[in-house]
């Protein structure tokens, strides 16, 4: 059974997606290269700045990743694990400074600590009940998100 598409006869059944392939083979190759493309901004990004001092108990790369996806991460000393860097999240008011005035700390392994965040403001507090803020720039904008509409507009 022939139908009429356009102008166009074309057979029904399987041959229907016969002049497909090429549609296909392009989408697959704009995906390999939005993909490819996604891979080298982001390896650029997170090894363009190299952290020196930091102590052997805290992880660069994580911190790296935590602002690349996130915009923020904080630095806290533990009685367990010493110096870390975690993932993190506001929770209470802000400060004087428009800046959260505690942090939500956790990563992966379970870990998880409400801190107030070091501003010097507070008198007698313990470096085991303060945080500090790690912003990946002034509005703590992930660089995934400037990255994804550039990336889409090279493609």
């Amino acid at each position: 059974m022939k139908k009429n598409y356009g102008g166009k006869s074309i057979k029904g059944g399987r041959g229907v997606y016969k002049n497909n392939y090429n549609f296909i083979d392009t989408a697959l190759v704009n995906d390999n290269t939005y993909f490819d493309y996604l891979n080298r901004f982001k390896q650029v990004a997170l090894t363009q700045f190299e952290w020196i001092n930091l102590p052997h108990s805290m992880n660069a790369d994580f911190l790296e990743l935590c602002l690349y996806y996130f915009g923020e991460a904080s630095l806290l000393k533990t009685e367990e694990y010493g110096f870390i860097n975690t993932k993190c999240c506001t929770n209470g008011q802000v400060n004087i400074y428009g800046l959260p005035s505690s942090l939500n700390c956790f990563s992966f392994d379970g870990f998880q600590e409400n801190r107030k965040l070091y501003t010097g403001l507070i008198p007698n507090q313990t470096e085991y009940e303060a945080c500090i803020l790690v912003k990946n720039n002034i509005e703590k904008i992930p660089t995934a998100r400037y990255y994804g509409a550039f990336r889409t507009s090279l493609i």
